[in-house]
């Protein structure tokens, strides 16, 4: 029979048809299988980059960086907002001529304009950023449509020069650049925000777009109070005028607790346009500067000698002449002492007397005492460029180190690490960290990180309250008489030191004059060091540095409502009991 075949015949082509079909679509989900693996997995990259080149610019917008306050709220550094111009080549009409237009409103030739078109992108180039008052009403009145602006921030400093030196500045990107702008910049500067300009593939515009609004920054609120800054930068200006010197520091802080109250430099500078001042002007001398402190450090010399039991109260020196050869060196007083006591060795600042002091000591023993002091390492104070100081290494002494170092040369510090050091004979012995910040606050307003006083002991109780009598017996008889106040008594120390020559040796020209004092010296609530670097004619601390203190002293004691410790009867004067506990060897004085 041959009736079924055409049927089996067409069946077979049916199913052959079918299975093709089902070959080719299975060959074609291969095909397209494999290219969504290949777009997906090999090639993603190259995909985000095509997208990447749609989008023509990412542009990071400024966030508000947090305020910067003074101790009692007063505002050293805001951010207030201003415009800033971009041009958007792509809606650009007749660009030579919207260019020479665009420039001439912003005061300036068309080639600047067009040097940032090409700096830019196709769809966005900064032209100007922060633009002065009445800027922008002048370029929209022009009615050109390629012309956007931006919002951003302006540093500002209200208070000009006051604190510059603490403060720092930003740069044009609202980087900080200095000082506590700087050093807190990641707390303060907030978190910026983004901004996309898009072309699509078809090259069709996309509006220019905000994709993450900028975030506002940390506020600080510092130790210093700008009542007592701006005394001491008074004072220190007039000083600084006065005397010709090539630069002078102030530092006042609180010696029961580190915190810094002022701090001052001159040469100083106006944040609100720093680079028009020289570099010499913006550096903060308070931490950065290194310098031979002289007679102030005589101070360390005598503590050390005491608590070792080296000396006696009442004992006496003999000063031969004020002359002294150490090792073919001749070293000379400022004056030809000859039998003084310890206290009239310090008082009267015999730099004789102190080399016979300093030879009982020894040198490893003043090596380790100085080292305690945390001379030669920075303090850790939370401003950036700390000098850390030179204190050699025993090893490198040599035989005239101690005696050089026992009137304070051969040893280099900054101002702010030899104030806290000399404070401690202040404020019973206690060495603290400086500071300067007193609180970050948080987005609400609530501090999340405090001022934290940290300090090691340096000198026994009773090594202090002797420092403290034999500092005021200096300020009463010896060099620093010009630093005595008529309500306050007055605990302090002058040093003059010779700078170092280039080429060895010391200048017999060039001087640092310096005076640290604390007051009250019953209960110290302030203690300062005064630096003039190089004064002309006058050139001894007592002379030039003593009397700044003079002057700064009462007024911020009267500010910080401190009672008065000196009192009047019967034409002389009469002080308010200072306790002395007896030292090693020794009654206490009174």
């Amino acid at each position: 029979m041959r009736g079924p075949a055409p049927v089996e015949r067409h069946l077979r082509r049916v199913r052959l048809r079918i299975l093709s079909l089902a070959i080719l679509l299975g060959i074609a989900a291969a095909v397209i299988l494999v290219r969504l693996v290949r777009y997906q997995v090999f090639l993603a990259g190259t995909i985000r980059g095509q997208a990447r080149q749609q989008q023509e610019r990412v542009i990071e917008l400024s966030p508000a960086r947090g305020a910067i306050f003074d101790a009692t709220g007063r505002e050293l550094a805001v951010s207030v907002p201003v415009d800033s111009l971009f041009l958007d080549p792509s809606l650009f009409r007749d660009r030579d001529r919207e260019v020479r237009k665009v420039a001439r409103a912003l005061g300036v030739g068309p080639e600047r304009v067009q040097a940032s078109l090409r700096r830019g992108g196709r769809r966005f180039a900064w032209v100007q950023r922060k633009l002065k008052p009445g800027t922008r009403d002048r370029i929209e009145a022009l009615g050109i449509p390629a012309a956007g602006f931006l919002p951003e921030y302006r540093r500002l400093y209200p208070k000009k020069t006051l604190a510059a030196h603490l403060l720092g500045y930003v740069g044009v990107d609202d980087q900080g650049l200095a000082g506590l702008e700087s050093g807190f910049n990641t707390r303060i500067r907030g978190e910026p925000g983004l901004l996309f300009a898009y072309r699509d593939a078809r090259g069709a515009r996309i509006p220019i777009q905000v994709d993450r609004p900028a975030r506002e920054g940390r506020s600080l609120v510092l130790t210093v109070d700008e009542v007592i800054q701006h005394v001491v930068e008074r004072e220190l200006e007039a000083a600084w005028t006065a005397t010709g010197a090539r630069a002078a520091t102030a530092v006042l802080i609180d010696p029961e607790s580190g915190r810094i109250l002022a701090l001052a430099n001159r040469p100083t500078f106006d944040p609100n346009r720093f680079a028009a001042f020289p570099e010499s002007h913006l550096r903060n001398r308070g931490v950065a500067d290194c310098f031979e402190p002289g007679s102030t450090f005589k101070v360390f010399t005598w503590a050390a000698a005491w608590q070792d039991g080296r000396i006696r109260n009442g004992e006496r020196i003999d000063c031969r002449g004020g002359a002294i050869r150490v090792a073919g060196r001749n070293i000379h007083d400022h004056e030809r002492f000859g039998v003084l006591t310890v206290s009239e060795v310090l008082a009267h600042s015999s730099n004789v007397g102190a080399i016979l002091i300093g030879d009982r000591i020894g040198d490893a023993r003043f090596h380790g005492f100085l080292t305690g002091f945390g001379f030669g390492r920075p303090t850790g104070i939370d401003l950036p460029g700390e000098s850390p100081g030179i204190l050699n290494p025993r090893e490198a002494w040599s035989r005239t180190s101690m005696a050089s170092l026992s009137m304070g040369h051969e040893v280099c510090v900054n101002p702010v690490q030899l104030t806290v050091a000399l404070a401690a004979a202040a404020n019973g012995g206690i060495l603290y960290r400086p500071g300067v910040v007193e609180a970050v606050l948080g987005g609400a307003g609530d501090p999340d990180q405090r001022f934290s006083p940290a300090g090691v002991r340096v000198l026994e109780p009773a090594t202090a309250g002797r420092m403290r009598w034999e500092l005021r017996n200096a300020v009463e008889t010896g060099t620093g008489q010009a630093a005595r106040l008529r309500d306050y008594t007055v605990g302090g120390k002058t040093g003059t030191a010779q700078k170092p020559e280039p080429g060895g040796g010391y200048s017999s020209t060039r001087f640092v004059a310096s005076f640290f004092g604390f007051a009250p010296a019953t209960r110290p609530a302030i203690a300062a060091l005064i630096l003039l670097d190089e004064p002309r004619g006058k050139h001894y601390g007592g002379e030039v540095a003593a009397p700044v203190f003079a002057r700064i002293a009462p007024e911020v004691l009267h500010y910080l409502r401190v009672a008065p410790d000196r009192h009047r009867e019967g034409g002389r004067d009469m002080f308010a009991r200072l306790d002395v506990a007896p030292g090693r060897g020794g009654t206490a004085a009174r």
